[in-house]
């Protein structure tokens, strides 16, 4: 199941109230301010996965596993590019050479230890749409990748979330700012300010901190 991407704005809102006696005598000044603190959220279901593939390839000496781990690579890559990846979405994330550790060779024949005693991992990270996550990590493991799994889900355009939750922050502001003014008796001024604050989010989840002031 595809997971929900979530923005969250804490937006405050500082607004300038001027009350009906001070319009009525202008030389009379009366400043107030009203400040407003609302959180402001939207959400989508992940149209984009980041596919982790990768994969170990063994030799009995630091050539053969290379030389293996060189077709594997080939035989993964040419999967996913025929399965419709693009080459640009398709992205390193490590390659290392090293002997096989003790602890791994322990339980194999002699015959297999010498078989095994280098070892050469490799892997990426793969963009692809959300729908089609599944069907081509599957590509990559029946061509070689031995070591994948994990799905990172996301959106193509996280700033369009971003957008919408702070529209929602805003207008939550502005409404609650109004009642409060209207049971004031007092007449709001405009934004005269705003900086980000970041909020604090749960786990995974993407956040924007939003924060404005207005006044008379």
């Amino acid at each position: 199941m595809k997971r929900r991407d979530l923005s969250l704005v804490m937006l405050t809102m500082l607004l300038g109230a001027a009350c009906a006696e001070s319009q009525q005598r202008p030389t009379q000044e009366t400043s107030r301010t009203i400040a407003v603190s609302v959180e402001g959220h939207a959400s989508s279901v992940a149209d984009e996965g980041t596919l982790h593939v990768g994969f170990a390839a063994f030799g009995p000496d630091s050539a053969s596993a290379y030389a293996r781990a060189a077709k594997t690579s080939t035989e993964i890559l040419t999967a996913l590019m025929n399965a419709g990846v693009p080459k640009e979405r398709i992205e390193s994330e490590s390659q290392s050479l090293s002997q096989t550790s003790l602890d791994q060779l322990e339980k194999l024949s002699s015959a297999e230890r010498a078989a095994r005693a280098y070892r050469l991992q490799q892997s990426w990270s793969v963009k692809v749409p959300a729908e089609e996550a599944g069907q081509l990590l599957g590509v990559a493991v029946k061509a070689g990748a031995n070591d994948s799994g994990a799905i990172d889900w996301g959106m193509r355009d996280p700033m369009a979330l971003r957008t919408r939750a702070m529209e929602d922050a805003m207008l939550r502001a502005r409404s609650t700012a109004i009642v409060i003014a209207q049971g004031m008796g007092v007449t709001l001024g405009p934004l005269i300010s705003a900086a980000n604050r970041a909020p604090a989010v749960l786990p995974g989840e993407t956040d924007l901190g939003y924060v404005a002031g207005m006044g008379a």
